[in-house]
């Protein structure tokens, strides 16, 4: 056996969301992180690369895998080059919502899982914030429902907006006909269809224009039907997207223009969480729960003569920068624009 380059003592560590799949007959690795992938070698690549996931060195990586050390010091080079693998152990994984969506076997298809972050069941810290207690909703005093097929035709995607401010009777009940779970019910009993372990799937609010309630976001919870404000930091996106815009606003305390909803409803997805269930197919069954909301939410919503919006330019970044030690465990999965339509 040729002996290892002087670098050996190296230890190297794959980044934690990288993974492996057949591709063209061969088995690849790459990471959502990067936009290169690459071939492991037919014989002792597969080895070579789980070897790395565990943390190793050159002399590591040719003890496991037969290859010489001009091999497997080429594939190291080659790895490290585009991002795969790094030299600093990896801090315990995240899984970001657009991160998790490179993985192909979120639909079922492959091996790779969602790297290191599958297990995590972990308590989640409680959110430390002030706590809004929302108005009582009288169901039974609205008469009786709406048939569905009438809420159905008059439920309607709105491009300009009323300048009206939502009030915080308006937001309580959108929420709870939303969201609130069936007190008493074993299991917990959701309004809406739900793929996943109990606490994977939250909802918060962007309050950008609601008498009652200060410019901030909330989340909300289900149990106790109640909002609790969540602190965020100092935003620093110098061009966020259009989400991330309207998230710096209000995480200022400034109400939104009159151009904008007066409320964006996000649906918060425990990525980790919903994994440690799941595992491979969790990523599907969030964007199923997702789904399952937004359109319990826009169904909601045009009963009580609103009009909704689904967005889709949400900036996982510009959420992440606010509030990422706040809600170190929740990524925004789904965002409903709500208000008034404008004329």
């Amino acid at each position: 056996m040729d002996d290892p380059q002087p670098d050996s003592a190296t230890r190297w560590h794959a980044v934690s969301h990288a993974h492996v799949r057949h591709r063209d007959g061969r088995m690849v690795v790459g990471a959502p992180s990067t936009d290169r992938h690459i071939a492991l070698p037919a014989i002792g690549g597969l080895t070579a690369w789980q070897a790395l996931c565990e943390g190793a060195d050159l002399r590591d990586v040719i003890s496991v895998s037969g290859l010489t050390a001009p091999e497997a010091s080429d594939l190291i080079e080659a790895l490290a080059m585009t991002g795969l693998i790094t030299p600093h152990a990896p801090p315990p994984a995240r899984v970001q919502f657009h991160d998790a969506l490179a993985h192909a076997r979120s639909r079922g298809r492959t091996d790779e899982g969602f790297g290191q972050s599958t297990e995590d069941n972990t308590p989640r810290p409680a959110l430390v914030g002030s706590r809004i207690e929302l108005p009582a909703v009288d169901e039974g005093a609205a008469g009786p429902d709406a048939p569905f097929s009438s809420v159905v035709l008059s439920r309607r995607t709105a491009r300009s907006w009323s300048a009206d401010d939502l009030t915080l009777q308006q937001v309580s009940e959108l929420l709870q006909r939303t969201g609130r779970r069936r007190l008493g019910a074993e299991p917990a009993s959701y309004p809406y269809p739900y793929a996943g372990p109990d606490g994977a799937a939250h909802l918060a609010i962007a309050a950008g224009r609601v008498r009652g309630l200060g410019p901030a976001l909330y989340l909300y919870d289900a149990s106790d039907h109640s909002l609790t404000l969540v602190p965020a930091e100092t935003p620093n996106s110098p061009e966020p997207l259009a989400v991330g815009a309207y998230l710096q606003t209000v995480a200022q305390g400034e109400r939104v223009g009159a151009r904008h909803p007066s409320l964006l409803l996000m649906v918060m997805s425990d990525l980790e969480l919903m994994a440690s269930a799941y595992r491979g197919v969790a990523l599907a069954n969030t964007l199923r729960t997702t789904g399952a909301i937004l359109a319990t939410a826009s169904l909601c919503a045009a009963a009580m003569g609103l009009a909704t919006t689904i967005l889709g330019l949400a900036a996982e970044d510009d959420f992440l920068g606010l509030y990422r030690n706040s809600l170190p465990h929740l990524s925004s999965t789904g965002e409903l624009a709500i208000g008034r339509p404008a004329g």
